[in-house]
């Protein structure tokens, strides 16, 4: 049977728009609607599809005013107002119904909040709609695009407008779960966990809270309540090792850890564990057959040397630091307390260490892409981006506690930045942020939310002689070290930091390529780089720490942070000896993650165009500098290689893959900063419900399949000649 309500085709003039309102080109619906309205076609239902459709364009002031004439028509026809403002709503509803059940969440979510903010405006319309049904949707989709405190706070809304609505409470706990808001987190869960006494999902994940908040045995009693309910939980028996290993208690733990390899083989499976890669605990683990004995112990060892209480270490000799004392490990830190919102007013206020300015306080504005499909409206629409004042702080015994939070929102690489009172300043303890930091309802209140907040206790600092240079923010990967971390090094070469032989501490270091030849480049030897684990601990306190902010929001590529990155290619000298393609596809093909299934079909459909395809892994830095310097026009999906749009010229045409279900800003950012020509092509993943269920959905891991017609498309629309 036909789905379509009866409201939206039912009318004669509204039956020929059926498929492009199904296919989601609103453009068409909306010409022809107001075709229909000028010819003389007056009924309400015109007038609301019609708002619907601009509301969906982005015409937010055209659609509120064309929904009012169609109330107003009803109106002069004898319709009561309240009765009239009824027919609206319930139209934008069942039209909300229809998008949502075809897949069409985020135009599905605009509508179902035009129906609360209607319904809550007119006193007895509530009761006439399912308004809790209707935030938790919105929810949903909010966290569909990782906007993690904007679904946590629809969620809590929709379990005000439904106190027993059980699937809210959980959702609302997972999103504060992904927040780090851990202890604000429970009670949800708890309440979900009271209101279906059969479920065994909030019994995993308050499980994996209390194992954060390092309290295994509160996990314990968790994860046998989820077993009780449901013996084949996700995760339940890999999170459940954990809890054993924190209490170290290796025989449970390896029953424990028999069971999860029995019934959990092939979620790990999925989830990329093998023998020779990382699994839910980084490391190894036997897949074949029974859980393997002889590799148990060791396997133990290194867990127990993660989840045990840190303990004091050595540093590394060659950056000419020493350890003043070697604190006992039951010498605990408490969690900081207090803190300050920004370096700046820590300094004012308690006359402490130094605090020197380099770049004034300013803003960066974004223009939304030449794209149709309005599923990138919300994430990639115009911006201004504020961009605070640049310093560089040197905090008297000041320390640095880098966390790992691999469950969180703050993924994996946290960090706080204490003063010798352990006030926490939030402006220079960085996360690694959700994709959506362009929102400005994202930035977190670090003095409530922090990570850092929700631990137990802090280790005991590694206590360093004479001034050190820290990089709080973890970078790891290519993007954030070429995005944030290089940046923060020149706001310290230009405060004139980087001219004394002082050691650099920089959280994520692990001496990959990359890292050593921009260091090399810029000469910085690789004796002056501390990093966290050689050091032998996760939290370090110098006589003196100096920091540099951020050059602008963590992940976003400033201006400022353009000329770095072009003063390094500069000076990394590219060989331009080599004849280099012109029009480049970059591939991933080798990736573990986040691939072009029909990578082959896209390659044929390209090579008519002149496109070569480069895997940028096998280049070197000089390399993938010159390659990118001289191409007229990149092709590739979302990832890493796309930080080298940095070094393309003005007006290189650009086209990113983004999976449909990770519309990320981070290179339609650095496209704009870099002058060049930007177009967006959204690709369905391979199986959505399969990534729904196996992906973690902060990693953005997710596989996609491109549409040929569509790729072409947008190649012509480029006004690319083949």
């Amino acid at each position: 049977m036909d789905p379509s309500p009866a409201l939206l085709f039912s009318h004669p003039k509204l039956t020929v728009i059926r498929v492009d309102w199904r296919q989601g080109d609103y453009a068409q619906v909306a010409t022809h609607l107001q075709q229909q309205i000028e010819q003389g076609s007056l009924t309400a239902e015109l007038y609301w599809c019609l708002g619907s459709a601009q509301q969906f364009l982005g015409q937010e002031l055209a659609a509120q005013l064309t929904w009012q004439e169609g109330v107003a028509l009803l109106m002069e026809r004898g319709v009561p107002e309240i009765e009239a403002l009824h027919q609206w709503l319930r139209t934008l509803q069942e039209l909300a119904e229809e998008l949502w059940e075809s897949g069409h969440w985020p135009q599905a979510a605009m509508l179902y909040q035009q129906c609360l903010e209607g319904v809550d405006s007119v006193e007895g319309l509530e009761r006439a709609f399912p308004t809790a049904l209707a935030a938790h949707r919105i929810g949903l989709t909010q966290e569909r695009r990782r906007l993690w405190s904007s679904a946590a706070a629809w969620f809590e809304q929709a379990c005000q407008r439904d106190p027993t609505a059980a699937e809210s409470f959980l959702q609302w706990g997972l999103s504060l779960f992904k927040l780090g808001r851990l202890k604000e987190a429970i009670g949800p869960l708890q309440q979900a966990a009271q209101l279906r006494p059969d479920w065994a999902e909030p019994w995993v994940q308050l499980g994996l809270i209390w194992l954060d908040l390092r309290d295994p045995q509160q996990a314990l009693h968790c994860f046998q309540a989820a077993e009780a309910r449901d013996a084949t939980a996700q995760g339940l028996h890999s999170y459940w090792v954990e809890a054993w290993v924190q209490l170290d208690q290796p025989e449970a733990a390896w029953q424990q850890w028999r069971r999860a390899v029995a019934v959990e083989k092939d979620r790990l499976r999925a989830l990329g564990v093998s023998p020779d890669g990382q699994g839910p605990l980084e490391l190894g683990l036997p897949m074949e057959g029974e859980a393997d004995e002889v590799a148990w112990p060791a396997m133990y060892a290194a867990w127990r040397q993660r989840f045990a209480p840190p303990s004091a270490g050595s540093p590394i000799p060659q950056a000419g630091t020493s350890l003043q004392s070697k604190p006992s490990v039951s010498d605990l830190w408490p969690v900081p307390t207090q803190g300050y919102l920004t370096t700046k007013h820590w300094h004012q206020t308690t006359g402490e260490g130094s605090y020197q300015p380099l770049d004034p306080a300013g803003s960066m504005s974004l223009r939304s892409p030449p794209a149709r499909d309005p599923n990138l409206l919300p994430k990639l629409r115009p911006q201004r981006i504020p961009l605070p004042e640049t310093f560089v702080a040197q905090i008297p015994q000041g320390s640095v506690h880098a966390g790992h939070y691999p469950r969180h929102l703050y993924a994996s690489f946290g960090s706080a930045v204490l003063t010798r009172q352990g006030e926490l300043l939030t402006d220079l303890s960085l996360c690694l942020p959700p994709p959506e930091f362009l929102d400005q309802d994202y930035w977190p209140d670090h003095l409530q939310h922090h990570p850092i907040l929700d631990l137990p206790h802090l280790p005991p600092p590694i206590r360093l002689d004479g001034p050190v240079a820290l990089l709080p923010l973890g970078a790891v990967n290519y993007f954030h070290w070429m995005v944030d971390i290089l940046p923060a090094l020149d706001i310290l070469r230009r405060a004139g930091i980087l001219s004394s032989p002082l050691p650099i501490l920089i959280h994520g270091y692990q001496g990959k390529p990359f890292q050593q030849q921009t260091l090399a480049t810029l000469g910085i030897p690789s004796e002056r780089i501390l990093s966290f684990e050689p050091l032998g601990g996760s939290h370090v306190q110098a006589q003196t720490l100096i920091v540099p902010s951020t050059a602008g929001p963590v992940g976003c590529l400033t201006p400022q942070s353009l000329q770095v990155l072009q003063r390094l290619a500069q000076l990394v000298q590219p060989s331009l000896s080599h004849s280099y393609p012109r029009r480049i596809y970059i591939s991933r093909r080798s990736a573990r993650w986040r691939r072009v299934i029909n990578e082959a079909e896209v390659l044929a459909a390209l090579q008519p165009w002149g496109f070569v395809s480069v895997q940028l892994e096998t280049l070197s830095l000089p390399e993938q500098i010159a390659l990118m310097q001289g191409a007229e026009v990149v092709i590739g999906i979302h990832g890493a290689g796309l930080t080298n749009l940095a070094f393309c010229r003005p007006q290189t045409l650009v086209m990113e893959i983004l999976p449909s279900n990770a519309l990320l800003p981070y290179f339609w950012t650095i496209a704009q900063v870099a002058a060049l020509r930007y177009f967006p092509l959204v690709a369905p993943v391979c199986d959505p419900a399969l990534v729904a269920l196996l992906a973690s959905p902060e990693l953005d891991r997710e596989d996609a399949w491109v549409p040929i017609p569509n790729l072409l498309e947008v190649l012509e629309r480029a006004g690319l000649d083949p």
